[in-house]
């Protein structure tokens, strides 16, 4: 929520896309979300996460594709 638009709140200082802009996009895909929070970005922090919260966050980002 630091980064990235979450609900309709405040957008961040920080020009990263929204939860729903990378759920909108076509290559969004649960398996795309998992593998890249699973890897090193230079222009995103390191995330520590466990598999339960990887598992959460994808769903999440994917339950905001409009239908």
């Amino acid at each position: 929520a630091q980064c990235h638009l979450v609900a309709n709140e405040v957008k961040p200082a920080v020009d990263a896309p929204s939860f729903a802009a990378i759920a909108a996009m076509p290559s969004t895909t649960s398996v795309a979300i998992k593998v890249f929070l699973k890897t090193t970005h230079g222009n995103m922090p390191d995330l520590i996460l466990s598999e339960a919260e990887i598992d959460a966050l994808a769903a999440y980002i994917l339950s905001l594709r409009a239908r």
